[in-house]
């Protein structure tokens, strides 16, 4: 039986990629553009089984899954023949990169940034409201996590679109935070690119190269073109005809209330 301590059960010859992202922010897009890579080398996955999501709730009670977890990914990870392994997942970075970091694995992130009010924004239409929904419980970060850099104290009184907006200035901080403790590893490369700057040629040709990335052919660029014009998980039947929100009072209150808390 595998357990924690197993060294190999630990340990991969591929290169790991991961995301550090808010989600609603283009990973289902990124993962279709990596699979414009050649297929023998590289496996671009979002969200493939085990799924970090099943386990992010005991993760919550119990942080020693955030390293357990990674007994059982790895050795799934590693039945895959390509010696790049990407996987797109923004609940990877709701603690479970903190663990495979502890575990000295080596692995590169990208960090992939969506504007912060419609990243909220996508998330209150689509009634996925931190601490409040069960899709919001189940995939996001929640106002009263113990490991929180922004507290928000009585966030039961909070608008359903501030919950949306508080989520992704945490989520940022705590980017912040994993960026300074990882940069000190040498095996670990990161890269920031905007959804935007993921359909410009330039920008993401320059993330390959940074990651150490197979550059695409003359006919990937074509593909690349075509990929970036379509609509990729914009889940339209799930948005809903929500109040548009008063922007610049409710940002504005969370911006207060948190304002001494940022680094």
């Amino acid at each position: 039986m595998t357990t924690i301590t197993d060294t190999h059960a630990l340990r991969t010859e591929q290169q790991l990629i991961f995301t550090f992202t808010t989600g609603r922010s283009g990973t289902a897009l990124l993962t279709e553009l990596f699979k414009l890579l050649p297929e023998d080398l590289v496996m671009a996955t979002h969200e493939p089984q085990p799924v970090f999501d099943d386990f992010l709730w005991r993760a919550r009670i119990t942080p020693e899954i955030y390293k357990k977890f990674w007994t059982r990914k790895l050795s799934v990870i590693n039945k895959h023949k390509q010696p790049v392994y990407i996987e797109t997942s923004h609940i990877a970075c709701k603690g479970f990169l903190d663990g495979l970091l502890d575990l000295n694995v080596p692995f590169d992130i990208i960090y992939l940034y969506r504007p912060i009010r419609d990243v909220a924004t996508s998330m209150y239409r689509l009634n996925d409201i931190p601490g409040k929904t069960n899709k919001g419980i189940r995939y996001y970060l929640l106002p009263g996590d113990r490991h929180n850099c922004l507290q928000l104290p009585n966030s039961e009184k909070n608008t359903d679109y501030q919950l949306c907006y508080w989520y992704c200035l945490e989520l940022w901080e705590r980017a912040k935070e994993f960026y300074h403790l990882s940069i000190c590893k040498e095996s670990h490369k990161a890269y920031f690119i905007t959804l935007a700057d993921l359909k410009k040629r330039s920008f993401f040709s320059s993330m390959l190269r940074h990651l150490n990335l197979p550059e695409l052919s003359e006919e990937a660029w074509k593909a690349h073109k075509h990929v970036c014009n379509l609509k990729v998980n914009c889940k339209r039947n799930r948005k809903s005809s929500r109040p548009i929100p008063d922007y610049t009072t409710e940002e504005g209150e969370i911006n207060e209330s948190v304002r001494t808390q940022i680094r």
